[in-house]
């Protein structure tokens, strides 16, 4: 089996462009109605909005996905912030789930944080730590 947090870690960037295009798909399905409130003592007469998105089968799948790409992001967020060290954590945000035009190299991304050992000592070392425990 694939190790899930390196899963979630190497696809962050793509999911979340997926969930945004998933959010703007949503809004666009979305409804708002205004209504009377009832004229009938105690209550004044007044226009309440009523908005949301409606559930029919585009929807529900939409939102379906939205929530596994939110927990794969979660899972990489987590991991990222359970690291001891915070040259690691930033390498990490760096290298996997930073939006930069360009994907930085594990050397580049180690010389942004002084990290001493060196790109591959980095990546092995952030490899590593994604492994379960046993």
């Amino acid at each position: 089996m694939k190790n899930q947090v390196l899963h979630a870690l190497r696809h962050y960037r793509d999911n979340r462009a997926e969930l945004d295009a998933i959010q703007m798909q949503l809004r666009e399905e979305e409804v708002i109605d205004a209504v009377q409130s009832a004229a009938k003592f105690p209550y004044s007469k007044h226009t309440a909005y009523v908005q949301g998105v409606p559930d029919n089968a585009t929807t529900i799948q939409l939102r379906t996905r939205a929530r596994a790409l939110r927990r794969d992001m979660r899972m990489a967020e987590q991991f990222a912030d359970s690291l001891p060290k915070h040259q690691l954590r930033e390498a990490v945000k760096l290298y996997y789930m930073r939006d930069v035009p360009e994907r930085y190299t594990w050397e580049a991304v180690a010389g942004m944080v002084c990290y001493l050992g060196g790109g591959e000592s980095l990546r092995v070392t952030i490899s590593n730590a994604t492994k379960p425990k046993k």
